[in-house]
């Protein structure tokens, strides 16, 4: 029996996504796809700036006051805050009012 691949592609956080999986098992190969997908749809739930309902959006809207999100969220902002530390302010995720300022405060698409 030989390998089959089996890919699929769409569009999510602003870009095209583009999975592929290699295996005996067809059936494996779609699972896994259907899983990766899943993770990425996840993913724009919690980490989009330019969805209203995502757990960034929500925690923006919240100015200071608790609110209950995704560990994906948190484990990206641990490491933000940690490549803050690391390079100085080089690198800061903490600029949103600098950019919404600059005129990014909508997806590429619409830009």
């Amino acid at each position: 029996m030989t390998n089959a691949l089996e890919h699929t592609s769409f569009r999510a956080m602003g870009t095209v996504c583009a999975l592929a999986a290699n295996a005996e098992d067809t059936i494996f190969c779609r699972r896994a796809l259907e899983a990766a997908r899943h993770e990425v749809d996840a993913c724009e739930r919690a980490l989009s700036r330019f969805d209203a309902e995502s757990d960034l959006s929500r925690l923006n809207r919240a100015a200071g006051s608790w609110v209950g999100v995704d560990t994906r969220l948190v484990d990206a902002l641990t490491a933000a805050l940690r490549a803050r530390a690391d390079t100085g302010g080089r690198f800061d995720v903490t600029i949103l009012p600098a950019l919404a300022a600059a005129g990014y405060d909508r997806s590429f698409e619409l830009l």
